[in-house]
């Protein structure tokens, strides 16, 4: 009864880690494949709505798709190497040119630049708390031998495990080794 329960529980646990992979290459995988870019959340300007630590999953649009009330990511314009993701206030045409004033949920005021069109990147589609919690520690050298490290050990101590099990199978005397 209890070779069964370890089998059934050995059983289990690769069961739920493969399930574990396939969702979690399923998580990075689709939303790229639909052009969706996740975007980890790094301040708290945008709380509630988009959490701290949470992954923002933006979705590419033209600048002339873009609404007041969006949350709209973008290039900040002094720093353009820096994404930041704010809600769209207001839609403003200078000279034949959109252009965009943001805010953070968080904050009191608009922030002291506005958007050009050339800067937006897209607008969020949805998000996930936490997230970003987790892809940030699987980014480390501990973390991505917590992810390929565990399984690759637990598939070889499955693999010894099936040897010790043949090695200790009597064997009839003229039944050749294989």
């Amino acid at each position: 009864m209890a070779n069964f329960a370890f089998k059934a529980f050995g059983g289990f646990c690769t069961l739920l880690l493969v399930v574990f992979f396939l969702a979690f290459i399923a998580w990075f995988t689709v939303p790229r494949y639909l052009g969706w870019q996740p975007q980890v959340v790094l301040s708290g300007s945008m709380e509630p709505t988009l959490r701290t630590g949470g992954v923002a999953f933006v979705e590419p649009k033209r600048a002339d798709e873009i609404r007041v009330g969006d949350i709209l990511t973008f290039k900040r314009p002094d720093k353009p190497d820096v994404l930041v993701t704010h809600r769209v206030t207001r839609v403003v045409d200078e000279k034949g040119v959109l252009n965009f004033k943001t805010k953070g949920d968080a904050n009191d005021v608009e922030d002291d630049w506005s958007v050009p069109a050339a800067n937006v990147v897209g607008t969020v589609k949805w998000d996930v708390p936490y997230l970003g919690y987790v892809t940030d520690k699987v980014r480390t050298r501990q973390g991505f031998m917590l992810i390929i490290g565990l399984p690759a050990a637990l598939i070889v101590l499955g693999e010894l495990q099936n040897i010790a099990r043949e090695l200790r199978k009597p064997r009839k005397r003229d039944e050749p080794i294989s």
